[in-house]
């Protein structure tokens, strides 16, 4: 876009982020958009999703009460649960969790990282297209005033 008047010329140059996001080609980003996981990384997320979630809380919530109540006695003769019961979830159920968990957050980390920057880009096209206004508006005020200057004269 071009506004000229008596020499004073401004062109607009937009942004090329800008330009992408009219395009429609600028999407948001996805966990399987960052990087092939593949079935590794899949479970990882899955795990990762599924163990930090309220339902997977609950349903480890109801079995160690059933284990200690019930379930230790009956099913593994253990009239004593705590200490079979810390050992299988306090130890080896915990230790597998975590490195399934820091494995899944890696993945999930790199999705938020890319739409970190991909809201920097946009901050940068937004800031680049402010710029644009303002050198618009100081070419408008220019010819506005050589506008008044001649009807007043």
């Amino acid at each position: 876009m071009t506004a000229k008047t008596e020499g004073v010329a401004f062109t607009h140059t937009p942004h090329p982020r800008t330009v992408a996001h009219k395009r429609g080609t600028v999407a948001p980003v996805k966990v399987g958009d960052v990087a092939r996981t593949g079935f590794n990384g899949a479970v990882a997320k899955a795990l990762t999703k599924g163990i930090g979630s309220m339902p997977f809380f609950w349903l480890l919530a109801l079995l160690m009460a059933a284990w200690m109540l019930f379930l230790g006695d009956a099913v593994l003769g253990d009239p004593y649960p705590w200490n079979l019961m810390l050992l299988v979830v306090g130890g080896i159920f915990q230790a597998l969790a975590m490195v399934a968990i820091m494995v899944g957050q890696d993945i999930l980390g790199k999705a938020a990282d890319k739409r970190a920057e991909d809201t920097f880009n946009d901050a940068a096209a937004t800031l680049h297209e402010a710029g644009q206004i303002q050198v618009h508006l100081a070419e408008q005020d220019k010819c506005l005033t050589t506008l008044v200057g001649r009807l007043t004269a």
